[in-house]
């Protein structure tokens, strides 16, 4: 596979390299300055919303007159692209787009940012702004131990520089697209007077965003229409990239875990141990009322088992489903009625206990450290994250990593009568968000995972068969990547 190619080069790149220090100002003090004409970036198509970094370009290139040479790629290529270029020690690209499952791997490719940072030469701290970030998207995207990169940081309330110094690790790029999970109703069925009298009827509370998974569940069953080719929402249990971000929304709504000590406390960032808990009481509870919804009430539309973001999407975007839920803005085809409202992912309160940890992943651009202009790299990352740049980028749909800009966002009538509430509920979603393991070699973790999921969806297995069998091949997985000995 393909994939194995990457990751096998992934280990490799993982394992190389010599890893610079903390960071300080002197360790800046060689770089050159000279200005160079032009400046290559690597970066995403549309998955990461690149029509905005074409729209403010321009604006990049006129003040500072350098040109930057703007390289966009599909996902796949993109990956393959990236990995290729740093296991050849390549320096054409100055500045590099990271996803977060390859960053644990590229760590220790990109150049290590806290001394530009903390040199007040090179960067302004109050117009840079770096407790302006939010800090679970901040830490979770750009914070790595460079001598481990599978350790989770100290949290933080408000970022800080030195005491991601202090605690030994550094920044290895800066985050600009920031995803999570939102979720999405169409209005026209919501806001019908005769479904929400029938509804009250039916379950006993008004037809609204539901707030629990509960809730959510009943919202599905009702609007279940298959005579008019309605039914109650997607779901993404595709044997692919998606797959292990669903079972992770749900088994966390739930208090379960991947393995033991992810997720981590919220009080703490203690590293997993990496020994596999996919059988657990809670992830019992978690799949079996996934398998309920699909198997019993048959709430999700034929064919849920191949569903992705993208065909998830289409099946909202077509009118097919109540509810939805993806890691971007949707948009209704022609024809179906009504608009679009957001809501924050379910959750559970059991014994006391909120559970809500909706799954995210920010994309980060960094500095190749095999380049020859670093200083002007940077230059261009702390332009792009800036606040005056993330907020211009909104009109472009941009996924911003300040709070400043969800301010902006909130209050702008202009971007409130094209996106609705959506940026509102971004805003608190990325706040109490949940990223991935920080492993080396993420996808071949995942994949028994996948492979579980969608066979509880599909009934292949009973929920405890398929738990046990993650747990089996999970653990050899782990041995084998050298997670588990």
């Amino acid at each position: 596979m393909v994939r194995r190619k990457v990751y096998a080069v992934g280990t490799a790149l993982a394992m190389a390299g010599s890893i610079a220090g903390c960071g300080s100002a002197s360790q800046t003090s060689s770089i050159n300055t000279t200005k160079p004409t032009q400046i290559n970036m690597l970066y995403a198509n549309s998955q990461a919303d690149s029509q905005a970094l074409i729209a403010v370009l321009p604006q990049f290139e006129k003040k500072y007159g350098i040109k930057v040479n703007l390289t966009t790629m599909p996902y796949n290529s993109l990956e393959q692209k990236v990995f290729s270029e740093f296991a050849a020690h390549n320096s054409y690209y100055n500045v590099m787009i990271s996803d977060t499952p390859w960053a644990p791997t590229l760590a220790k490719q990109f150049q290590p940012l806290l001394p530009y940072i903390l040199n007040p030469k090179m960067t302004n701290p109050k117009t840079f702004d770096i407790g302006d970030f939010i800090p679970k998207v901040f830490l979770d995207t750009s914070v790595y131990n460079l001598n481990n990169p599978s350790e989770e940081p100290p949290p933080e309330k408000i970022i800080s520089a030195q005491a991601i110094q202090k605690a030994g690790f550094n920044v290895i790029g800066l985050p600009l697209q920031a995803n999570v999970v939102t979720y999405e109703y169409r209005t026209s069925l919501f806001d019908n007077p005769a479904n929400q009298k029938a509804f009250y009827k039916e379950f006993g509370f008004k037809l609204q965003a539901p707030k629990t998974w509960t809730q959510w569940e009943d919202i599905a069953r009702f609007f279940t229409r298959p005579q008019s080719h309605l039914w109650g929402t997607t779901l993404m249990p595709a044997v692919q990239a998606g797959g292990l971000a669903d079972f992770k929304n749900f088994i966390t709504g739930w208090g379960g875990h991947l393995f033991n000590g992810f997720p981590p406390p919220k009080e703490n960032s203690n590293s997993p141990t990496w020994k596999p808990t996919l059988y657990s009481p809670q992830n019992v509870a978690a799949m079996t009322f996934v398998s309920t919804l699909v198997n019993k009430y048959h709430a999700t539309p034929p064919g849920v088992s191949n569903m992705n973001f993208d065909t998830a999407a289409t099946a909202f975007d077509a009118g097919l489903v109540a509810m939805s839920y993806n890691y971007a803005n949707v948009s209704l085809d022609k024809g179906v009625p009504g608009g679009i409202k957001y809501f924050e992912q379910p959750y559970n309160v059991i014994n006391g206990k909120k559970y809500d940890s909706p799954h995210f992943g920010t994309w980060m651009i960094g500095i190749n450290k095999y380049s020859s202009n670093k200083y002007w790299s940077w230059k261009l990352i702390e332009w792009l994250t800036s606040k005056p740049v993330q907020i211009e980028m909104l009109k472009e749909g941009i996924h911003p990593s300040r709070a400043s800009a969800y301010e902006a966002a909130i209050r702008s009538p202009e971007i409130t009568s094209k996106y609705g509430n959506f940026y509102n509920i971004l805003f608190k979603s990325l706040q109490i968000g949940l990223g991935r393991p920080r492993l080396v070699d993420y996808n071949e973790m995942a994949n028994p995972i996948h492979v579980l999921y969608n066979n509880i969806v599909t009934g292949k297995m009973t929920v405890s068969q398929a738990l046990r069998w993650g747990d089996t091949q999970e653990t050899q997985v782990m041995k084998q990547l050298g997670y588990l000995h």
